[in-house]
């Protein structure tokens, strides 16, 4: 039986109406279903985000510092089936997935506490400033998805953000067993919600909509044109905070298997 992979929204998982079924890259087989989001169902994680956000925004830098150990913890105790989940969804070895992906993401979950820890008011330099804007949103493109969750999310969450997240659907398995390991972080409710869908409404109105204060987008050079055309006119209106990190799909990996002479 196929698995249905919900959003993760106010701290529940919320099934959607329609579903899109995802292909084991080895077999062809579905492998599950992932969520098809519409506008209405982004609508439903707006207020959350907006009311975590404002708890949120007054926390101290204790408790971030915490939040940061926790997720490390949390995401170590599930190592093998978040590198599974990729590895499935990408159709890449595993030992890959650990070295390029898992590995990483904890690498720099360690320096994001390393930089924290400086803006303690006791700092030779004094205390590090910084703002929060609201409620960002974030797509995510499907290589590396945890490393570019931590490198991109968690920065913003421990700014006092809230985050919606948009991973590619190629990144199925993985969004799975992330919702899991949020859950059992249990944390406050909306601070991180993600949600799924390939509609082209959706898409449109996740990355348009006035209630994100700042959107950052990683994904193809393609991709990314096609994006800003899309909110251009709406950020000069509304002042949002956007971030493009293009060029992220045009990558070519060689494993150390291949055989570099054989087409000689």
């Amino acid at each position: 039986m196929t698995q249905l992979i919900p959003n993760f929204i106010n701290g529940e998982a919320v099934t959607t109406k329609n579903s899109i079924p995802k292909f084991n890259p080895f077999t062809n087989e579905v492998l599950n279903n992932l969520s098809h989001s519409e506008p209405l169902d982004f609508i439903k994680s707006i207020q959350p985000a907006q009311k975590a956000f404002v708890e949120w925004k007054s926390s101290t830098l204790d408790d971030r510092l915490q939040l940061l150990e926790k997720v490390k913890s949390k995401l170590i105790e599930h190592n093998n089936q978040l590198i599974r989940a990729t590895a499935t969804d990408l159709a890449l070895p595993l030992h890959f997935v650990e070295a390029a992906d898992f590995n990483v993401a904890i690498q720099k979950l360690d320096l994001l506490h390393s930089e924290l820890l400086g803006h303690r008011p006791n700092q030779p330099n004094g205390p590090v400033q910084f703002s929060a804007v609201g409620p960002m949103g974030f797509v995510l493109s499907s290589n590396f998805p945890l490393r570019l969750f931590i490198e991109n999310v968690v920065p913003a969450i421990l700014a006092g953000n809230s985050a919606i997240v948009k991973f590619s659907s190629t990144s199925a398995s993985f969004i799975a067993v992330l919702i899991q390991v949020l859950v059992e972080l249990n944390l406050t409710k909306g601070l991180i919600q993600i949600i799924s869908g390939s509609d082209p409404n959706f898409k449109n109105f996740f990355v348009t909509h006035p209630g994100l204060k700042a959107l950052c987008v990683t994904g193809s050079n393609e991709t990314l044109q096609a994006i800003q055309k899309k909110v251009s006119s709406h950020f000069s209106q509304q002042y949002k905070k956007i971030k493009f990190l293009g060029g992220s799909k045009n990558l070519a990996v060689v494993l150390k298997e291949v055989d570099q002479h054989q087409g000689d």
